[in-house]
């Protein structure tokens, strides 16, 4: 998954979390109380995809690292 679509992720998670248990409390029938904790699960799938997003995009850095010393010698 790319950086720019954990965004999209982050909604669909939360969305699907709150609509989700509005579904089930509508079956039964313990409204608002499980559209309150599928909100809850949503937003800690979401925290979780931005951690994964981050590592991921730091650990690509990293390999990328040069230490710091540039590319001296490009332009001779």
């Amino acid at each position: 998954m790319d950086v720019g679509s954990v965004g999209l992720e982050m909604a669909a998670a939360i969305a699907i979390g709150y609509f989700g248990g509005g579904w089930l409390d509508g079956l039964l029938g313990t409204r608002p109380v499980l559209q309150w904790v599928g909100m809850a699960f949503g937003i800690v799938a979401a925290g979780m995809a931005i951690v994964r997003v981050s590592r991921r995009y730091l650990r690509d850095a990293d390999r990328n690292d040069d230490g710091g010393k540039g590319d001296r010698n490009a332009g001779l």
